[in-house]
């Protein structure tokens, strides 16, 4: 488990790298959990297969934890919103020291959430296009205080909805 401190609050996450080394950069995926009390990185990873995935096609994966299981999306309707979070910060730092540290491109990102995490993964597209080169998002749409925002880089998406939102989430 890593932890970094951003904004004064520590702030964990769980990191799968490849089996074998890349003679270039290596891609980050990032993914994010949806909002619960208990949610944490290691539910997604236990979850999906992306470790597997990243053994397999040599790409790192990071699986971070929001505060109190959320993440400030920017809707204002989560305790991490309502405290103050700044999860853009934690976020962006955490592109930025893996990339220090184990060579990914610190510049194409992918972000994927469900639900709170999936509105966080539009905020991030929208907020540090810069360093996300792709986005995916299930079950959770760009949060309405962000309809006009304009991102300064163009960000590939993939958007996913449907009529039964997991009850886990």
């Amino acid at each position: 488990m890593g932890e970094l401190t951003v904004g004064g609050r520590p702030r964990r996450f769980a990191l799968s790298l490849p089996r074998t080394g890349s003679s270039g950069g290596i891609p980050l995926v990032i993914v994010l959990h949806g909002n619960d009390p208990d949610a944490t990185g290691q539910m997604m990873r236990d979850w999906t297969t992306f470790d597997e995935q990243a053994g397999a096609f040599g790409f790192a994966v990071a699986y971070p934890d929001g505060i109190g299981g959320c993440w400030a999306d920017g809707r204002g309707v989560t305790t991490a919103d309502e405290a103050g979070v700044d999860d853009v910060a934690f976020l962006r730092a955490l592109i930025d020291t893996v990339a220090g540290r184990h060579g990914t491109y610190p510049d194409r990102a992918v972000v994927a959430g469900v639900s709170n995490g999936a509105f966080m993964a539009h905020r991030m597209a929208i907020e540090v296009g810069e360093m996300v080169a792709v986005f995916g998002a299930v079950a959770g749409g760009l949060p309405a205080s962000m309809r006009d925002a304009r991102p300064a880089h163009a960000v590939s998406a993939m958007l996913i909805h449907g009529t039964a939102e997991s009850r886990r989430l």
